[in-house]
């Protein structure tokens, strides 16, 4: 099977650009910790940049589509992963888990969300 075949398939174009869009957010969360900043502006900072990035990447490349209400959809959802997102950095902080390792682990988690809430 050819690399542009592959690509021809909505799941595994889905499957590339989430992590495209993942890794990206990543940094940005890290990047803002390194800063000094809390976890929770960390978080808010990636999830902005994730779901502008996401949306776009998503609805251009993968679904092919762009609309307001498909938008106001998504950022509903990434706001419900927000919340399980700080939820899981803060609980794993309590077992002395770092802000870098629980982004780690919170990711995981909120991806495995992600065909739950925003299905293709």
């Amino acid at each position: 099977m050819s690399g542009g075949h592959l690509l021809r398939s909505r799941g595994l174009r889905y499957l590339a650009v989430g992590a495209l869009n993942t890794g990206f957010s990543y940094v940005v969360y890290s990047t803002v910790l390194f800063l000094g900043l809390s976890v929770p502006v960390a978080s808010l900072a990636s999830l902005i940049f994730g779901i502008l990035l996401g949306f776009s990447t998503q609805g251009i490349l993968v679904f092919r589509h762009l609309s307001a209400l498909a938008f106001f959809r998504f950022l509903a959802n990434w706001g419900i992963m927000y919340c399980v997102y700080i939820g899981v950095v803060m609980g794993v902080a309590e077992f002395g888990v770092t802000p870098y390792l629980g982004g780690l682990i919170a990711l995981i988690v909120t991806v495995l969300l992600v065909p739950a809430l925003l299905p293709f």
